[in-house]
This record gives structure tokens, C-alpha cells and sequence, in this order.
């Protein structure tokens, strides 16, 4: 109805690239087996998939009990790439097809399989809170602005028109409205925030610009200036998602026939390099933080 296109702002596609992190699922468990509470992020990078399993906060216990739902033990949150040769996720992936992930790519110390795993005791899931699946792709709106049936005075600041009318009623785009993409590196919660934030202060300007201006001038070129600034910054946390889902999901397949070597191989020792450079590190913590983007 208002015009508005969301498509990959590379491909121009609804799709993304095929990695290893294309099909994903996402889990609330409690492990048992061993001490519940020493356990800490954990995370692997195989040729065929990416594991995590990170501690959510006690606060998260208190919260779930709050809504009548009490949990004992420490409650974990994991994620992981299903291959695609698996096939499509179930709807609600179940502890058994849970438990198989973590035992196929996570990390030995928390395999329910009892020859592989290093500990005396080895892991099982005890309890899933809740488990969900998506996939990983990635979309932006061709414009945060407009009105609907359409925007007569796009492009312009003052109308040169008096007798030019806008249309209806004002249509601003923020948040996954505007923009989705993978949730590698937590990027779209501070992007939606930053758009929130941005948005109050175009709406003061464009309130007060209209107020205090003849009908004659555009107040809306506010909205225009506001929504291009944040498109512009959602393309920018689009390639930071894209390239970090390139890295992490890479395939196991060879670079070229010059350089005989595996992408996820490489991709290993570049990681394990940057991992031991102080500044490398910096970096890329201020990237994931989002902190030095408006």
C-alpha cells in the first residue's frame, strides 16, 4: 500500500549468501551431569557449523519464576548452525535434536557421550526452556519515508508549488520495520535503539518546523534528511552482519587452485592471530559494541 520495497540491499533478493550459518536454531536449556554453575561462554567454529552456549544472568531464574515458571540450575543459552544436508529445522527443535548439535559441534566438555567427552560425568541437557529456529538473511526498506499515496515533494526542501498538496498521513520506518539481518554480533537491538533515539529528534524538528512555517514549505524534507541518515547507517551494520556471518559460516572448501587451502582453515589461524594482537582485539570490541556508530 505505501510503496515500499525490502529486499537485500546487495543482491537484491529476499535470500543471502549460503553459509554454514544459513539455517539456525536457538535454545534456553539446563544442562546436567557435572557442576551446573562453572560453566562459562563456550563457543567452537567447525568446517560444518558454529556452537555457543553462554550463561544467562540468576536474574533470568527470578524473572521466569515471576511469570510461574520456576527452573532450577543454571539456565544456558546456545546457538548453532544446522547444515543444510540436515535438511529443515523442526518447528520447535526438541532436547533430543538439541542434544545431537551440541554433541556434533560443541566442544568436547559438554558431550553426553561418555567416550568422548574428557570430564568423569558427561553432559546432558536436563531441562529446554523454550528453542526456536530462523534463518539467516538479510533486507532493508528502499525508503524509511514517505506518505501515503505517495510523497509529491520528495527531493524537495521548500515547494515550489503553492498549490502542491502532500498526501496522507506520514509513514516512518525504524527498527526491523526498516531493516532485519543475521543476529551475528547482537548488532540489531543498538541499531533499532539508535533509530528510536534519532527519530525523537526529527519528530521535535518536523512538530515545530511545521507549526511555525506557512503550509507553503516542506517540513517534511526533516523526515527525508533523517530517514537517509538511517538508512545509510543500517547498510553499514548490514555489511558488518554479512561479513561476520561470511567468516564464522565459511565452508570447508578450498580457496583456489593456487592457494590449495581451506577457507575454514584460514579463517582459524586468521582468528587465532588476531586473538593474540591487543589492538585486534580492541577493534573488534568496539565494533560489536556498536558504540562508534550514530
Amino acid at each position: 500500500m505505501a510503496g515500499i520495497g525490502f529486499t537485500d540491499p546487495k543482491t537484491g533478493e529476499k535470500g543471502d549468501r549460503v553459509t554454514n550459518l544459513t539455517q539456525m536454531v536457538l535454545a534456553d536449556i539446563v544442562y546436567e551431569g557435572r557442576d551446573n554453575n562453572d560453566l562459562e561462554f563456550l563457543t567452537t567454529v567447525s568446517p560444518e557449523s558454529f556452537f555457543l552456549s553462554m550463561p544467562m544472568p540468576n536474574s533470568f531464574n527470578d524473572l521466569l519464576a515471576k511469570n510461574g515458571q520456576e527452573v532450577e540450575g543454571r539456565i544456558y543459552r546456545i546457538g548453532a548452525g544446522v547444515p543444510l544436508v540436515d535438511g529443515e529445522i523442526p518447528h520447535s527443535p526438541s532436547k533430543e535434536y538439541l542434544q545431537n548439535l551440541i554433541d556434533r559441534f560443541g566442544p568436547t566438555i559438554l558431550s553426553s557421550d561418555a567416550s568422548v567427552n574428557p570430564n568423569p560425568t558427561p553432559v546432558h541437557i536436563k531441562e529446554v526452556i523454550w528453542s526456536t529456529r530462523f534463518r539467516t538473511h538479510s533486507a532493508i526498506a528502499d525508503k524509511g519515508f514517505t506518505r501515503l499515496g505517495g510523497d509529491e515533494l520528495q527531493g524537495a526542501t521548500v515547494a515550489a508549488d503553492e498549490d502542491a498538496v502532500k498526501h496522507g498521513g506520514i509513514i516512518l520506518l525504524v527498527g526491523d520495520a526498516a531493516h532485519i539481518h543475521s543476529p551475528a554480533g547482537g548488532q540489531g537491538m543498538n541499531l533499532g535503539i539508535r533509530d528510536a533515539v534519532f527519530l525523537g529528534d526529527a519528530l521535535i524538528k518536523h512538530i515545530n518546523a511545521s507549526a511555525s512555517q506557512p503550509s507553503s514549505v516542506d517540513a517534511d524534507y526533516i523526515l527525508r534528511e533523517f530517514a537517509e541518515e538511517r538508512h545509510k547507517r543500517a547498510l553499514e551494520v548490514i555489511a558488518f552482519t554479512k561479513n561476520l556471518l561470511s567468516v564464522m559460516g565459511a565452508q570447508d572448501k578450498k580457496i583456489s587452485w593456487l592457494f590449495p587451502i581451506s577457507a575454514t582453515t584460514l579463517r582459524d589461524w586468521v582468528i587465532w592471530l588476531g586473538g593474540k594482537l591487543g589492538f585486534v582485539q580492541a577493534r573488534m570490541a568496539w565494533a560489536m559494541s556498536g558504540l562508534g556508530r550514530r
